[in-house]
């Protein structure tokens, strides 16, 4: 009986495995259409992020802009789909002086985004250059589990993904964490953002804009 009861344990642990979570990042095709993402702060508006999100199926590439509540451009990802899951292609920040806005050059230093199937913690770097100094930008990410979250109006089961960010610029590193949060079909729909403060910055979307309606 004890063996039995054994081998039924070692089967079910085995059919378990990685969760499969390619469904739940940004599937390309809904997205050959460009839409934006409303990332509502709750209780600060000032802290709403905007995400245009555009995809080119046929060349397994997703373009990633995001804008402040302003709605000015602060940074822009490119990644691409591989079997395993998204690799980062580039990634720049967007600077400003008086002349205007301009792209900052990135050095890719690693380049897992976005796992399929995670088993251990996965990470992505890049250095760029910030009013003359080195940035260093590290996001380190593991699979946190399940949970039930509530955003545009409805509650649904969503994936939970651990960040640990570090950012260095000269002998100076800040590091917190963020819990995202990944939704069937849609992709990133929320984060809480732990700042070295102790605050909690609550992002959910509370709207997906047609392109056809946004303005930049």
């Amino acid at each position: 009986m004890n063996t039995i009861w054994i081998s039924w344990l070692i089967v079910g642990i085995t059919m378990v495995g990685p969760p499969k979570l390619k469904p739940y990042y940004y599937p390309l095709e809904k997205f050959e259409t460009p839409v934006v993402y409303h990332l509502k702060c709750l209780g600060n508006s000032q802290e709403d992020v905007y995400l245009k999100i555009e995809a080119a199926p046929e060349q397994n590439r997703l373009l990633i802009k995001r804008y402040n509540f302003r709605k000015k451009l602060f940074n822009v990802t490119l990644e691409t789909f591989t079997e395993s899951g998204s690799e980062l292609a580039y990634f720049y920040p967007i600077a400003r002086n008086e002349g205007g806005t301009y792209r900052e050059n990135s050095n890719k230093l690693k380049k897992e985004m976005f796992q399929w199937k995670p088993k251990i913690p996965y990470a992505y770097e890049v250095v760029y250059q910030q009013n003359g100094r080195a940035v260093t930008l590290e996001k380190t990410r593991r699979y946190d589990g399940k949970k039930k979250l509530l955003f545009m109006d409805r509650s649904e089961r969503v994936h939970c993904l651990l960040d640990t960010y570090k950012v260095r610029v000269g002998d100076g590193m800040i590091t917190y964490r963020q819990d995202s949060y990944f939704a069937k079909g849609m992709g990133l729909i929320g984060y809480d953002r732990h700042l070295p403060n102790g605050k909690i910055r609550r992002l959910r979307l509370a709207r997906v804009i047609p392109i056809s309606q946004w303005a930049n």
